[in-house]
């Protein structure tokens, strides 16, 4: 029979999940947190954090190719996209380890790397990654494991080495052509990012107009700006 570890709440995923670990913590409850990959989830790892990190790299390399409009000549612009990804990948595992100090000074919290299964309405069994199991037990279980990206049903797809927003940020070549799928506005920033980085890029969106929650207007600004930049929508 498994030796269970008793707690008042136990979270899985350690993104925002690990927010309400340290607000549950600083309550006086025992808490567990289970995260599978890094703490910080989502936002820290693969999307706010490194995605600004390279949008500000990028204004930077468009900012230089167009001084010369304000009589600033600064040569040709080269960019090194695996020098922009390790410096992304710095800055995150940065957060990562303030994330993980905050928490580590909790000691009614317990930090567990794995994966969660449960195996009843209150009781988690986790595959630690060292191979091991622990076996714990709440009144209380939150799941905060977030999402992933839905992979359109395009015939062909499967057959090529399609990229994702997480994979895009760990490209180390600069790739001579971009095709963007959709008009949303991760589309639109990852179009506008990769231009200034110097691809070739190209949106398709299958709709009328890019961003379709906003305007009309709102739309075909950005539509405007997009295509001042050379980007084909």
């Amino acid at each position: 029979m498994a030796n269970f570890q008793e707690f008042d709440v136990i979270i899985i995923g350690g993104g925002q999940g690990g927010a309400l670990a340290r607000m549950l913590c600083e309550g006086g409850k025992r808490v567990a947190l289970v995260e599978k990959e890094a703490l910080g989830g989502a936002c820290v790892n693969h999307g706010c954090t490194p995605t600004k990190a390279h949008i500000a790299a990028a204004k930077r390399a468009h900012d230089a190719r167009t001084a010369r409009e304000m009589g600033v000549f600064t040569g040709e612009v080269r960019v090194d996209l695996s020098a922009v990804v390790d410096r992304s990948n710095k800055l995150v595992n940065q957060f990562v380890e303030e994330i993980k100090e905050t928490l580590s000074s909790f000691s009614n919290l317990t930090l567990l790397y794995g994966t969660a299964k449960f195996q009843g309405q209150h009781e988690i069994e986790v595959a630690l990654h060292d191979g091991s199991k622990s076996h714990l037990r709440a009144p209380q279980i939150v799941i905060a494991t977030g999402m992933r990206p839905e992979v359109p049903q395009i015939d062909g797809l499967e057959q090529i080495d399609w990229l994702s927003n997480s994979s895009l940020l760990q490209l180390m070549e600069l790739p001579e052509k971009l095709l963007v799928l959709g008009g949303g506005y991760i589309a639109c920033e990852f179009a506008q990012m990769f231009r200034r980085f110097g691809s070739e890029v190209v949106i398709a969106q299958s709709g009328s107009q890019l961003l379709k929650r906003e305007d009309e207007d709102v739309s075909n600004a950005i539509a405007a700006f997009l295509r001042e930049e050379n980007i084909e929508v």
